[in-house]
């Protein structure tokens, strides 16, 4: 039995010794490492943290930068159909001014056309004035060529005829 009370002695001691060990691991882990440790995990919980508030930030201006592009986008539709209102207007505008710059053309056509009829008019009444006046004359003093008196009447009808 000696030898099973040895072996048991030797099995206590190596598990004392692996108890002591152990604890002596635990206390070291525990003074010096565990501080480490939670030092370390509270960095990492506190990166975590930042991460989570910092992803909830960019969540809110994801979620305001697509109402914003939402809101541009109807703005942009607003302004478009402005746009396309002033231009069909503006066209609207230069189709008349277009029309009535016609319309003035023909009628300042219209008005050199018979100022240049009233010119031709006015030029050739006074060539053929004279030509017809002379022309009076000399009927009226072979028809009235005798007589003195007829002479001073065709004289003042020739000079009134000169005047108008």
């Amino acid at each position: 039995m000696v030898i099973d009370s040895e072996k048991i002695i030797i099995v206590f001691f190596r598990l004392l010794n692996f108890a002591v060990l152990m604890g002596l691991i635990i206390y070291v882990c525990k003074v010096y490492m565990l501080p480490i440790l939670n030092d370390q995990l509270e960095k990492i919980r506190s990166y975590f943290d930042g991460l989570r508030k910092s992803h909830r930030v960019l969540t809110k201006d994801k979620r305001m930068v697509e109402k914003a592009i939402v809101n541009d986008r109807e703005w942009q539709g607003e302004l478009k159909n402005r746009v396309m209102l002033w231009r069909s207007l503006v066209d609207g505008q230069r189709d008349q001014m277009l029309k009535e710059r016609e319309q003035r053309k023909r009628e300042l056509d219209k008005r050199i056309g018979e100022q240049e009829r009233q010119i031709a008019l006015h030029r050739l009444y006074k060539q053929v004035t004279p030509q017809a006046i002379d022309d009076a004359r000399v009927a009226l003093e072979k028809k009235f060529a005798h007589d003195d008196a007829q002479q001073k009447f065709v004289k003042t009808i020739i000079t009134a005829l000169r005047k108008q």
